[in-house]
């Protein structure tokens, strides 16, 4: 029974790898006349997948079946996209939760933080308030990196890309599988 479970996870994380690739690929490969998803739902699929690329530490979880916290502070555009890419997913045995906040206090509890549309001020408060905690923080504000963050998405000729600080994201005793930082941007 456990090694029928071990394989049904190993195979739905291969689909879901490979779905997370295929959808990269198509965002290079989409026709000009054909709909393509919106930026705010290919970041939103983004958010939810890259917890199959991270690993977070047991102490980052207070209890084996805590929720898995995907946090939205700022002014974002994700409407219910967020919500519907997230629906019944986990990490690991823990069910993936939405919490969008505007009040900093709560993101302690977080686990990946995106942080949507605040000013330059805010932005160093909240980072200064994760760091050195186990929160993968990610955000589409400009020179987003550069003031301390791990991953910043960025849209270079209509399509949704992301750049990624490994480094600080290792400081933080999280994992980054080689496959992530295979299809972003690496800044050092």
């Amino acid at each position: 029974m456990c090694n029928s479970i071990l394989y049904y996870n190993a195979l739905k994380n291969a689909i879901y790898h490979l779905l997370f690739f295929n959808l990269l690929l198509l965002s290079t490969l989409v026709p000009a006349n054909t709909i393509i998803p919106r930026e705010s739902q290919l970041q939103a699929v983004f958010l939810m997948r890259f917890s199959s690329f991270i690993s977070w530490p047991k102490i980052a979880f207070m209890e084996s079946n805590s929720p898995f916290k995907l946090c939205v502070f700022g002014e974002h555009s994700f409407g219910d996209n967020l919500n519907i890419a997230i629906r019944e997913e986990y990490y690991d045995e823990h069910p993936i939760q939405t919490l969008y906040t505007a009040n900093i206090d709560d993101l302690s509890q977080c686990h990946t933080l995106f942080i949507g549309h605040v000013p330059s001020y805010q932005l160093k408060q909240l980072l200064q308030q994760v760091e050195n905690k186990p929160i993968l923080t990610v955000s589409a504000n400009k020179q987003f990196i550069k003031m301390g963050g791990m991953i910043e998405f960025y849209t270079q000729q209509n399509r949704v890309r992301f750049m990624i600080h490994p480094q600080r994201i290792k400081d933080l005793q999280l994992a980054v599988n080689a496959n992530l930082l295979r299809v972003g941007d690496v800044v050092q």
